[in-house]
């Protein structure tokens, strides 16, 4: 079964509510779907997309934050139990410690950049709010989805605050491999390169070779995102190379966010997946993990 691996709601960052995403994968033609909202998954959320559409297979999804010599590193999370209390401690605390950061930010792009955001600009029908990519929306509105106005403001106010990305998230790639491994889940490397999307790398993330796949092996990686909107052709190969190389899952995603003005428009329905049993490849994958 055809499975675009990677998209969000607005729980995180998404445009789409739960319901909303679930349709539009079918709408789409795929018989599976997950939800990979950044540093967020709950019970109530999966029984949710189950009954929005209970003829799809769905696949309980995550995407970590986490850090490797102070870049910025997304690990997906397939088939997590949400209950696992490991994992909620971490989602809890994320949670906690996002606002507080972001809170500081608000006070500073007001009194500095004459920039009025208020906490009711991040509600959505969501059960809940990632509040600093949130931010990174609103902001973005308010600057009429001017790039390098945005990230100005916002490197800015977060400087300003004596903050870095280490005060949001101070999960390692290690630790979140082992804590999604801990749910009963299997870890994937997201989007590892970016040539077809610079911005990616002025947003703190880590560009992986081969040498970092292969420490993230010793720490137990699943699988690699290998086909995805920020890689070029050339990194699509290379990565899957590396997938059959070192006997990883090779995972697809359009990181389809829904269609908004910052983030860019829906590409779930254009995003072709070259595995017709990429679903079946995560399952393997994940019984393989099982019963080791």
């Amino acid at each position: 079964m055809r499975i675009d691996a990677h998209c969000h709601t607005d729980c995180s960052d998404g445009v789409l509510s739960i319901k909303d995403r679930m349709h539009f994968i079918k709408e789409c033609g795929y018989p599976a779907g997950t939800i990979t909202d950044h540093d967020y998954i709950s019970s109530s959320m999966v029984a949710e997309a189950e009954r929005a559409e209970p003829d799809l297979m769905f696949v309980p999804g995550i995407e970590l934050t986490s850090s490797y010599s102070g870049k910025t590193v997304h690990i997906l999370g397939y088939f997590v139990n949400p209950d696992n209390t490991g994992l909620k401690k971490h989602i809890a605390a994320t949670d906690k410690r996002e606002k507080a950061v972001t809170d500081r930010m608000l006070e500073i792009l007001c009194r500095d950049y004459g920039i009025e955001i208020s906490g009711d600009d991040f509600i959505t029908g969501s059960e809940h709010v990632n509040y600093h990519l949130m931010l990174v929306k609103v902001l973005a509105g308010k600057l009429g989805f001017d790039k390098k106005k945005v990230f100005e403001c916002y490197i800015g106010s977060m400087e300003k605050a004596g903050a870095g990305w280490m005060d949001f998230f101070s999960c390692t790639v290690k630790e979140a491999i082992s804590l999604i491994h801990d749910a009963d889940g299997i870890a994937v490397l997201a989007h590892p390169g970016h040539e077809a999307d610079p911005s990616m790398e002025d947003m703190g993330f880590l560009y992986h070779d081969e040498s970092l796949i292969k420490k993230y092996i010793s720490y137990g990686l699943d699988g690699i995102e290998y086909h995805c909107p920020s890689h070029s052709d050339k990194e699509n190969k290379f990565y899957l190379d590396l997938c059959e190389k070192y006997n990883l899952l090779p995972t697809e995603g359009s990181d389809c966010h829904g269609n908004d003005n910052y983030l860019g428009p829906s590409l779930m329905d254009k995003f072709k997946t070259d595995f017709n049993d990429g679903y079946e490849r995560m399952v393997r994958c994940h019984e393989r993990r099982r019963f080791r």
